[in-house]
């Protein structure tokens, strides 16, 4: 498949509204297809992608929540994952569409910061959350992840990543 946005992954939580058209999107390894009036959410350092099947007609948005405004969220889920990443709702989608472009918009930061709680909010009533408890692989992996972000531009080998987690490096 050719993909629209390669694979990629960010410390954002990034939640694409499909109000019109169809795409698919894969997360982690596992390919979804999403219709007219989805919402897709991808958490953070999620590996995702998006491939060709957007066209001209296609009427979407992509909201980036950032790890400061997902504090209370991450609060909630604790070690949940979201199980689905597709939602098929479309007045959930309307109304996200509509939160976004009326208060995450906005230059006052105390608006976009109500915008994101109330966009949360009503994903959050949604989503379908499965225990991630025990599932260290997944953990390491963002672990991973995350020192690679944060030391990109230093010499970085397997030893020293695994020494600065705290794991031997046969493990990693």
């Amino acid at each position: 498949t050719a993909f629209l946005f390669h694979a990629h992954y960010h410390q954002n939580m990034e939640i694409f509204l499909l109000k019109k058209g169809e795409c698919i999107l894969s997360q982690n390894g596992k390919s979804y297809h999403a219709q007219s009036d989805s919402v897709v959410v991808f958490d953070c350092y999620d590996v995702h992608s998006y491939d060709e099947k957007l066209s001209e007609r296609t009427i979407s948005q992509v909201v980036l929540i950032p790890p400061n405004l997902l504090v209370e969220f991450n609060e909630r889920k604790k070690n949940s994952r979201i199980l689905n990443p597709v939602i098929k709702n479309r007045r959930l989608c309307n109304t996200l569409f509509s939160i976004a472009n009326k208060f995450l918009t906005s230059s006052n930061p105390n608006i976009q910061k109500a915008g994101v709680d109330l966009f949360l909010s009503y994903l959050e009533e949604n989503l379908v959350f499965s225990s991630n408890e025990g599932n260290r692989d997944d953990t390491l992996f963002r672990k991973i992840l995350l020192y690679a972000q944060d030391n990109y531009r230093n010499d970085i080998s397997l030893s020293t990543a695994a020494k600065a987690l705290g794991y031997s490096h046969t493990y990693v």
